[in-house]
């Protein structure tokens, strides 16, 4: 039983960083082909691959746009 928690535990552990950078590596732009890359990289080292993507992937984004109203 005590396995079982700690087993499902560690998966937590390592999914929620994972779903947390996939979300974010879909809402935005980056240079040239990155986003591929970078997608890549966190589905298939899992847990690492979110890491290295919060470690060095965030400055591949490009800036978002702002919009400007004109009131």
């Amino acid at each position: 039983m005590m396995t079982r928690v700690i087993f499902l535990f560690i998966i937590f552990v390592f999914a929620l960083p994972t779903l947390l950078a996939l979300v974010d590596i879909l809402k935005n732009k980056f240079i040239s082909q990155r986003k591929v890359l970078w997608l890549l990289v966190v589905l298939l080292c899992y847990g690492m691959g979110a890491l290295l993507y919060f470690a060095f992937g965030l400055k591949d984004k490009l800036p978002k746009e702002t919009t400007k109203v004109n009131s």
